[in-house]
């Protein structure tokens, strides 16, 4: 059974539990365990941002110091006792020292660990500075390493605890900031249950409970089992393999609620429930968090949540499960187009065109009739020229599967003009959103994980708004840019651009193309000199040009020398020669 650690991941979160013996209350007095303290704190500004980069729903800050050494990469952990962590690799690198032992736990109630404490110098965070700061330490990287990649440390909730802190994943950014928020109305902002970690009063299925709002677990809604004896489900909870924190690891099943969760006025309908044996309380993680924006006020226990203005696209899935190891399968390119096979519904599986180009699944009218599916309405599609030009039909698949990853709850689309081959529709790079994919050309291989593509990962920024758009530069001229899997051609832009730019030969049409609007030409010329493109540099690349669009377009053949790395949830892009595989004897 994998253990889909994106549903309920909690390795990071470490909390001082309220549920601490007498004993082992003695044990941190003894030890001087209060994690959430330091000497003094200096803010250059009232109010101030910080980027950050997401991996899957875990919230990594860059650019963090400690001692006056970095940068360093921390996460932030609201579900985190204290003021921080930090990993055992990074106690080595300072070489700190430590001032005691305190016992932690994680809030199952079972029996913690001891661990030992350290205080910093100073640890700066953008425009704030915290020193003296108390902070635990372990092996941080040991398990959730292949979730986020490796972390130096832990920021805690009790950091901001003299400061107001606003967690906004849909604009990648927290705010921080002097001040309070207004009294508490039971709509949007809410009386805070603070026990060290950010709590409140919420509702699921119309009973009350006291919950954790938990960035460090990228779970939906995780309950005890006692919790889902009381509850209705859509189905019956099924085993999905296991969760692990601090003290251990355990079984979780998941399911989603027949009902509805609410957050203040917010109504959260049917969402995925995931249910564990250790567990106590309610716990909304990530998955539930990332559609709000986020104020936690800790000096007036005061918590204020509003809706985020969504940037998840409308062809991701509701939800993803992916194994902790990276996963690879076949991709054939022999066409141009990058080709993988994948089931729906569990049926199949079937080959589709995988094409960041598009931004839905497409389906062959054949195929639609071979597994059986229904329309559930009408829709509108068409090219970028013209979005609106076709009728087609929509289904809702239940999910799709490529090797061992799956994609649940999306939508697709099928037209009778689509056309009909051995590929029996495309998938569009929103289903793969809460994946990291890479396009292996050289290799013949797709590999998709989890992680994220930081501005350490050597990646670039691109613009995220319906497609993969970069600005692609020829001297002084600049044009903005999709980079088109499912496009097999070159490099293509407007036949206007021609006259701008130093060419070998005049361009001369080579053929036709098509898309869902119509036909056009294609001219073609070879530039005479470099394109710089992501960190490479393409010597007199072949250049296919159109009237049709005004806008540049990278298709595969462009990219056949490289891997192709794509982070869409943080719109970053790395392209890479990688190793060729050897071959197998």
């Amino acid at each position: 059974m994998k253990n889909y650690s994106l549903l309920l991941a909690l390795v990071t979160c470490i909390v001082l539990t309220p549920h601490l013996t007498a004993q082992q209350r003695r044990q941190i007095r003894r030890t001087g365990g209060d994690t959430a303290s330091y000497r003094s704190m200096s803010v250059k500004q009232d109010r101030f941002e910080i980027p950050i980069t997401l991996a899957s729903t875990q919230i990594l800050i860059d650019g963090v110091k400690v001692n006056g050494k970095g940068p360093f990469r921390f996460m932030l952990d609201t579900g985190g006792m204290g003021g921080g962590r930090v990993d055992a690799s990074l106690v080595k690198k300072l070489d700190l020292k430590p001032t005691g032992k305190v016992m932690a736990g994680d809030g199952t109630g079972r029996p913690g660990r001891e661990m030992p404490t350290f205080e910093l110098d100073s640890l700066e965070i953008a425009g704030a500075k915290f020193s003296g700061l108390r902070v635990l330490s372990r092996d941080y990287n040991k398990h959730g390493a292949a979730v986020r990649g490796h972390i130096d440390g832990i920021i805690g909730f009790g950091l901001f605890k003299n400061l107001l802190l606003t967690i906004d994943y849909s604009q990648r950014k927290l705010t921080v900031a002097r001040g309070s928020l207004p009294q508490p109305d039971g709509k949007t902002v809410l009386n805070a249950k603070n026990e060290g970690v950010a709590g409140v009063d919420v509702q699921i299925a119309g009973q009350s409970y006291k919950a954790h709002l938990d960035t460090g677990a990228m779970g939906w809604i995780s309950i005890s089992e006692e919790i889902a004896k009381k509850l209705k489900f859509v189905s019956e909870p099924v085993k999905i393999g296991e969760a692990r924190t601090l003290t251990g690891a355990f079984p979780i099943k998941r399911a989603r609620l027949n009902g509805i969760a609410k957050l203040g006025k917010h109504e959260i309908k049917n969402p995925y429930v995931v249910i564990g044996a250790p567990l106590r309380g309610v716990n909304f993680g990530g998955f539930v968090l990332r559609d709000f924006v986020v104020t936690y006020d800790q000096k007036n226990d005061r918590i204020k949540v509003v809706p985020a203005k969504s940037v998840r696209p409308s062809g991701a899935p509701a939800s993803a499960r992916l194994g902790r190891q990276p996963i690879t399968v076949t991709m054939d390119t022999k066409t141009g187009h990058p080709i993988v096979h994948a089931k729906i519904n569990g049926k199949g599986p079937f080959p589709f065109v995988l094409d960041t180009g598009a931004g839905t699944v497409l389906l062959n009218d054949d195929l639609v009739k071979e597994i059986g599916l229904k329309s559930t309405g009408k829709t509108k599609i068409g090219d970028p020229s013209d979005p609106n030009s076709v009728d087609a039909k929509t289904y809702q698949l239940k999910n799709i599967s490529i090797g061992n990853a799956q994609f649940e709850q999306l939508g697709a689309i099928s037209w009778k003009g689509f056309p009909r081959s051995k590929v029996r529709g495309v998938i569009g790079i929103t289903m793969l959103y809460d994946a990291i994919v890479t396009f292996d050309y050289p290799n013949h291989q797709l590999h998709i994980r989890r992680g994220a593509l930081g501005p350490d990962a050597k990646s670039f920024y691109y613009d995220g708004s319906g497609y993969l758009t970069v600005d692609l530069k020829f001297g002084k001229k600049s044009i903005k840019t999709h980079i088109d899997s499912g496009n097999m051609g070159y490099l293509m832009l407007p036949l206007s651009m021609a006259k701008e730019l130093k060419l070998q030969s005049k361009p001369r049409i080579i053929g036709r193309a098509k898309s869902i609007n119509g036909t056009f030409d294609i001219h073609q010329a070879t530039l005479d000199g470099n394109l710089n493109f992501a960190g490479q540099t393409f010597t007199n690349p072949t250049i296919h040009f159109n009237d049709r669009f005004n806008w540049g377009n990278i298709g595969s053949r462009f990219m056949s020398d490289y891997a192709v790395t794509i982070d869409q949830v943080n719109q970053r892009i790395q392209l890479k020669k990688p190793t060729p595989k050897k071959p197998k004897k």
